[in-house]
């Protein structure tokens, strides 16, 4: 029934259908796992893609996390520029240096535009050079910026009441 050909073995009745039945199932099977392998491939491509995109974010995030922290330092700069600043408009103020006070607490309010306590020096420094409606702008700045800050509520108040007196009058007043 089979015959030996050149290393082969051959069958007289039907085999070599069977074989080539055999062949195209192995084909067939061989042709799925190409697909599977296609689609692998694919699978791989967007992964790599989506971990590209996930790199590029990570980037982002770490250059603005960058941007903050230096930006958070540039504000801790500015606020113990703006703190020694303060201090030195109030030496100015004991000193009775009004004017020199007055462009010390403008650079204070340059450097920390937020600062109740900034407005609140500004207010005082121009009280003492007998400018109400400047001070006054001032206090209500200082309140504005912070509704709680009761010394220059009561400030306002004592104004509005005529309870504060300017420290300073004009000479030709006093004589």
């Amino acid at each position: 029934m089979l015959e030996q050909i050149q290393g082969t073995t051959l069958c007289k009745e039907g085999c070599f259908f069977e074989y080539s039945k055999h062949l195209k199932e192995q084909e067939i099977i061989i042709s799925n796992y190409k697909d599977s392998l296609s689609i692998y491939e694919s699978k791989i491509n967007i992964l790599d893609n989506e971990n590209a995109l996930f790199k590029k974010n990570i980037n982002i995030l770490q250059d603005s996390t960058k941007k903050m922290l230096l930006s958070i330092e540039i504000d801790k700069s500015k606020q113990n520029n703006a703190m020694r600043n303060f201090q030195i408009s109030h030496d100015l103020l004991v000193e009775e240096k009004y004017d020199d006070a007055l462009e010390v607490i403008n650079r204070v309010i340059e450097l920390q535009p937020n600062l109740a306590i900034a407005y609140a020096r500004r207010g005082t420094v121009y009280y003492y050079l007998n400018d109400l409606k400047a001070a006054s702008i001032n206090w209500n700045i200082a309140l504005k910026i912070d509704p709680e800050y009761d010394q220059v509520r009561n400030i306002l108040q004592s104004l509005k009441e005529g309870n504060l007196e300017p420290l300073y009058k004009n000479n030709k007043e006093e004589e």
